[in-house]
Protein backbone atom coordinates (compact mmCIF):
# COMPACT_ATOMS: atom_id res chain seq x y z
CA UNK A 1 0.00 0.00 0.00
CA UNK A 2 1.13 3.13 -1.11
CA UNK A 3 0.72 6.38 1.51
CA UNK A 4 2.38 9.73 1.63
CA UNK A 5 4.15 10.63 4.51
CA UNK A 6 1.37 13.33 5.39
CA UNK A 7 -1.13 10.80 5.74
CA UNK A 8 0.67 9.20 8.57
CA UNK A 9 -0.39 7.99 11.06
CA UNK A 10 -2.94 5.74 8.95
CA UNK A 11 -4.59 2.33 10.40
CA UNK A 12 -5.28 -0.71 8.17
CA UNK A 13 -6.44 -4.11 8.15
CA UNK A 14 -4.46 -6.31 6.59
CA UNK A 15 -6.05 -8.79 4.50
CA UNK A 16 -5.46 -11.11 1.16
CA UNK A 17 -6.34 -8.46 -1.00
CA UNK A 18 -3.10 -6.49 0.22
CA UNK A 19 -1.17 -9.95 -0.51
CA UNK A 20 2.14 -8.59 -2.58
CA UNK A 21 2.52 -11.87 -4.80
CA UNK A 22 0.03 -12.78 -6.79
CA UNK A 23 -1.19 -16.50 -5.88
CA UNK A 24 0.31 -15.78 -2.19
CA UNK A 25 -2.09 -14.91 0.36
CA UNK A 26 -1.83 -13.91 3.08
CA UNK A 27 -4.30 -16.65 4.86
CA UNK A 28 -1.93 -18.75 3.42
CA UNK A 29 0.77 -18.20 5.23
CA UNK A 30 2.08 -19.34 8.56
CA UNK A 31 3.11 -16.26 10.24
CA UNK A 32 3.77 -13.10 8.63
CA UNK A 33 6.15 -10.05 9.03
CA UNK A 34 4.90 -6.63 8.67
CA UNK A 35 6.69 -4.02 7.10
CA UNK A 36 6.61 -0.08 6.57
CA UNK A 37 9.45 2.14 4.67
CA UNK A 38 9.46 5.64 4.18
CA UNK A 39 11.09 6.25 0.66
CA UNK A 40 13.58 10.03 0.49
CA UNK A 41 13.19 8.86 -3.32
CA UNK A 42 9.66 7.73 -3.90
CA UNK A 43 11.01 4.45 -5.20
CA UNK A 44 9.64 1.74 -3.10
CA UNK A 45 12.32 -0.23 -3.53
CA UNK A 46 14.74 -0.65 -0.11
CA UNK A 47 17.81 1.91 -0.73
CA UNK A 48 20.59 3.65 1.76
CA UNK A 49 18.65 6.84 3.05
CA UNK A 50 14.84 5.12 3.59
CA UNK A 51 13.52 4.33 6.39
CA UNK A 52 11.66 1.17 7.61
CA UNK A 53 10.39 -0.45 10.89
CA UNK A 54 9.11 -4.41 10.51
CA UNK A 55 7.19 -6.11 13.21
CA UNK A 56 8.05 -9.50 14.75
CA UNK A 57 6.74 -12.25 13.08
CA UNK A 58 3.63 -12.62 14.19
CA UNK A 59 0.33 -15.64 13.39
CA UNK A 60 -1.23 -14.68 9.96
CA UNK A 61 -4.47 -15.04 11.05
CA UNK A 62 -3.33 -12.43 14.39
CA UNK A 63 -6.04 -9.74 15.12
CA UNK A 64 -3.49 -7.87 17.45
CA UNK A 65 -3.27 -4.39 16.48
CA UNK A 66 0.92 -2.99 15.58
CA UNK A 67 2.10 -0.01 16.02
CA UNK A 68 5.01 0.67 13.78
CA UNK A 69 7.61 3.52 14.44
CA UNK A 70 9.20 4.11 11.12
CA UNK A 71 12.48 5.45 12.46
CA UNK A 72 15.04 2.80 11.43
CA UNK A 73 17.25 4.32 9.12
CA UNK A 74 18.83 1.91 6.28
Amino acid sequence: MRKTVSELPFEIALNDSHAMMPGRTISSAGNVIVGARISVSGNPERQPGNYEQLSRSIPSNSREALNLVISDKI
